[in-house]
């Protein structure tokens, strides 16, 4: 699937800069599709995102906003 690879790509610094990663992860998660994939990944890679994105908590925090706001059903908010 086209979005997984985007995904992986996502995480590795030599080709999309750190600043940039959160904003693809966003504009994915703008998607109904996107979205459960962007929670998957969110919920697996929530350590190397924390420890990636310590130095600037501000973006973490607009990706967890922008992905789970939206979100309404409690088998999302048990997941999480």
């Amino acid at each position: 699937m086209i979005t997984i690879s985007l995904l992986e790509m996502v995480s590795n610094e030599v080709l999309i800069k750190t600043q940039d990663q959160t904003t693809i992860l966003i504009n994915i998660a703008r998607n109904p599709i996107g979205r459960q994939l962007i929670l998957d990944y969110i919920i697996q890679n929530w350590q190397n995102l924390l420890l990636k994105f310590n130095a600037i908590p501000f973006t973490l925090n607009n990706l967890v906003l922008e992905c789970f706001t939206s979100l309404n059903s409690m088998l999302y908010l048990d997941r999480l």
